[in-house]
């Protein structure tokens, strides 16, 4: 018996939409390992920093809450599975339970679980709130006119160690901003002690949400203003 036609383009959708999600997740982990590889080099000061700061916090910030996980874990494990193996006069049978319950399936699954909810969520929502604003659009787009720049969000205020660094690495830098006064570019010169003349404004105000389009003509602009060469000879930012 064939199934229905509404239930048939309801799998349908689903399969299609499965697809896609592994299509794109397949596309970001092959394109983050080829710039990984390719531009390992590129600004070492901000990438090899930041690659230790996020081991870091997948792993060793972690190690306590793991420790404590696994103690708990092993003694619930360890005390119900003695209680009851001993009812039954099966208590050999204790390593090889604890083999397959915590080794092979709950310590796994924890571990997973922990990172995915420690580091996994942030970084979600960090990428994601890059895709909302515009900014990994506006990076697509300059790289299609061969304009190649690296982004660094400002998260806080006092700033980060990271933006020194990363102002370093770079000839220019372009510093977006929703305000018509440059305020962030002014406390980045007086509260960092950044180098005005390597930081350029690109400034929105007009009480519109910023675009992609916007920076994306902006910044090229700018860079064609300047006759800045792409970042293989002479890095921008």
């Amino acid at each position: 018996m064939p199934l229905p036609r509404s239930f048939a383009n309801y799998i349908g959708r689903k399969l299609f939409r499965f697809l896609l999600t592994i299509q794109g997740l397949g596309a970001f982990a092959i394109i983050t390992i080829g710039v990984m590889l390719r531009k390992i080099r590129v600004a070492r000061h901000v990438i090899w920093p930041l690659m230790f700061h996020e081991t870091a916090r997948a792993g060793l910030r972690l190690l306590p809450m793991f420790l404590f996980m696994s103690a708990a874990l092993g003694l619930l494990v360890i005390g119900q599975t003695v209680s009851w193996l001993t009812r039954v006069g099966a208590i050999n049978y204790l390593g090889t339970i604890m083999v397959l319950v915590v080794v092979r399936e709950l310590g796994p699954l924890l571990s997973a679980f922990l990172v995915l909810a420690r580091v996994g969520t942030s970084n979600v929502i960090e990428l994601g709130t890059a895709r909302a604003l515009g900014e990994v659009e506006a990076l697509e787009a300059l790289a299609k006119q061969g304009i190649y720049i690296n982004a660094l969000r400002i998260r806080s205020f006092p700033f980060q160690d990271e933006i020194n660094d990363f102002v370093r690495s770079h000839s220019k830098v372009f510093v977006v901003e929703q305000n018509r006064d440059a305020q962030l570019k002014t406390l980045l010169v007086n509260d960092a002690g950044i180098n005005p003349a390597a930081l350029i404004s690109v400034l929105h105000y007009d009480g519109t949400p910023i675009t992609a389009r916007f920076i994306t003509k902006e910044i090229s602009e700018i860079v064609s203003a300047l006759n800045v060469r792409p970042i293989k000879k002479d890095k921008a930012a």
